[in-house]
């Protein structure tokens, strides 16, 4: 089986989905990761091929000027108590969405896997006529939120004769299930393996210590707006 995961280009957004993407790979399926920016090269030092769909843009420099200037423009799909107006931030979806369904077509998976903001995939797996399914990424996710990014992308799917997307398959619920409340339907759980790069360690992390040690993260999104000023408030 051909498996296509379709992830946004930023570190949150992709990284949990690539155990999946090994898992196929290791039961002998083929994988192929669509994304954009330095996203792409992420995926390749994971062992997974991926393209860029998206190339010539910096997703991390536009996703900052998008933030700075959130307070400026008109609201974003659902927000401010707002209708969804097929309008707005997707996540880069509609950029990478015309290279991704031209690699659909040649490459023709035969499932697509994307994030609750990867509307992209679900796009190219509507297009395509294959079943999509959503790895959710945390807790806060629910269909009204992959909705408002599908409104989001209204553009991308007139493009391509469409009228929007068809519903999901299934959604993977990583959450514990004693916190989980995902109430989406075709919902099935699957247990939350991390993945977050290799890397070389210090000998300092393994030598003995008399004060606790505390780690302090902002994760990937607040550090490209922001630069890591707010460590020096924590």
């Amino acid at each position: 089986m051909r498996v296509l995961f379709a992830g946004p280009p930023f570190f949150g957004l992709l990284y949990p989905m690539v155990p999946l993407a090994q898992a196929f790979r290791a039961a002998g399926h083929d994988v192929l990761v669509g994304t954009c920016g330095k996203a792409a090269g992420h995926a390749a030092h994971a062992g997974l091929p991926a393209l860029d769909c998206a190339p010539g843009i910096g997703p991390d420099a536009l996703y900052a000027d998008m933030e700075k200037r959130r307070d400026r423009k008109p609201p974003s799909p659902g927000e401010a108590g707002e209708p969804p107006k097929g309008k707005g931030f997707s996540f880069f979806s509609d950029e990478m969405a015309d290279t991704m369904v031209d690699l659909g077509r040649q490459w023709r998976p035969d499932l697509v896997v994307h994030t609750p903001n990867g509307v992209v995939g679900q796009l190219v797996a509507t297009r395509l006529g294959v079943p999509s399914v959503l790895h959710a990424v945390g807790f806060g996710h629910t269909g009204r939120h992959v909705a408002m990014m599908n409104d989001a992308l209204a553009d991308g799917y007139a493009r391509h004769g469409l009228d929007g997307p068809d519903p999901i398959a299934a959604w993977l619920d990583v959450t514990p299930p004693s916190m989980s409340v995902a109430a989406e339907p075709r919902t099935r759980p699957m247990r939350y393996v991390p993945y977050n790069g290799g890397s070389s360690l210090p000998h300092w992390l393994f030598e003995d210590r008399k004060r606790p040690r505390v780690a302090v993260t902002l994760g990937t999104v607040r550090p490209v707006v922001d630069g890591v000023s707010p460590l020096q408030w924590v």
